[in-house]
This record gives structure tokens, C-alpha cells and sequence, in this order.
């Protein structure tokens, strides 16, 4: 009885080893740095604020790469008045899209532009 007790608690261990590790890449999986090697460039448009327990300490936005559609968001720490519904450069990883930047300092406004990067409804 002692030894089926044994492997009992090390299978549990085991499992519970497996979830913790599971756990900890999933939640460092998108803290993935952009490298100059593997950096490009496009335009992303702001789309509203965010953050846990009613405080907004994030600013939302949305981009485009090989016409499929990233939603990020990044801290607000920054002092503009309203960057909301507007457009800006972001850098993001050629081998991972979805981790990105926004430069709220480089707002677009060349309409043309943004119809390239993939917004077709810029003017709504």
C-alpha cells in the first residue's frame, strides 16, 4: 500500500510540474523582443483603453501584416491628450507578428498610406 501511495504523489508531481510549466510559457510566450534583424514597420490605428479593475493603463490598437488583422496593447505612458481613432507607426517581429510597439510620436495622416497598410474604413 505504501509503494501504490508513492507513485500516486509522484505522478501528481509530475502532472503538477506539467501544468506549471505550461502555464508559465503561456504567459511569457508574447514577451517576445523585437530584434533589429527581425524588425518591420507598419501602421496601427488606436482603438480604446484598457486594464484590469477599472483603471485604464493600456492603450489598445490594431494592425495589419500579410492581411491578417493583430489586436495589441501597450502602456500608457506616454503624454499625449487624445490618441484615440487615430493612426501611428508600429514596429513588430517578422517571426512573430503579433509582438509589436506603437510609436504614438509618429502619428499617420497620408491617406494612401493607411489604405496600403490594410485599413479600408480609415475615415469611420
Amino acid at each position: 500500500m505504501k509503494k501504490d501511495t508513492n507513485k500516486y504523489s509522484t505522478l501528481m508531481n509530475i502532472i503538477f510540474g506539467m501544468i506549471i510549466s505550461y502555464a508559465l510559457y503561456k504567459t511569457f510566450e508574447d514577451n517576445y523582443y523585437i530584434n533589429y534583424d527581425d524588425l518591420d514597420y507598419t501602421i496601427a490605428k488606436t482603438t480604446g483603453y484598457s486594464g484590469r479593475g477599472g483603471t485604464e493603463r493600456n492603450i489598445n490598437y490594431m494592425y495589419f501584416v500579410n492581411n491578417k488583422k493583430y489586436e495589441r496593447a501597450n502602456k500608457r505612458d506616454y503624454d499625449y491628450k487624445d490618441p484615440l481613432k487615430k493612426y501611428y507607426v508600429v514596429k513588430y517581429s517578422r517571426k512573430k507578428p503579433n509582438v509589436s510597439e506603437i510609436d504614438l510620436s509618429q502619428e499617420i495622416t497620408d491617406t494612401l498610406k493607411i489604405r496600403e497598410a490594410g485599413f479600408t474604413n480609415f475615415g469611420k
